[in-house]
C-alpha cells in the first residue's frame, strides 16, 4: 500500500499574522542562519510564491503580502 505524503510547511498551523510573525521573529534570532532562510521558504511556499535562484541582482524579488508580515 502507498502512502501519499505532502511537504511539510509549519504555516500551515499557524493563522493569525501575530504568530507567523513570532515564527518569522524566532527563526531570526536563531543562532543559525539557515533556520531564518527555511522560513522565509515556509513563508513563500504558503503564499504561493515561486522561488528561483537568479544570477541577476535585478530579478531576485519575491512579491510577499505585507499585510501578512505587519505586526499586531
Amino acid at each position: 500500500m502507498k502512502t501519499n505524503t505532502s511537504p511539510y510547511n509549519p504555516l500551515d498551523y499557524l493563522e493569525t499574522p501575530e504568530e507567523i510573525n513570532e515564527y518569522l521573529n524566532d527563526a531570526f534570532m536563531d543562532d543559525d542562519p539557515q533556520v531564518f532562510l527555511i522560513a522565509l521558504g515556509h513563508l513563500a511556499r504558503k503564499q504561493g510564491v515561486q522561488v528561483a535562484y537568479s544570477r541577476s541582482p535585478a530579478k531576485r524579488h519575491l512579491n510577499i503580502d505585507p499585510d501578512l508580515l505587519a505586526a499586531g
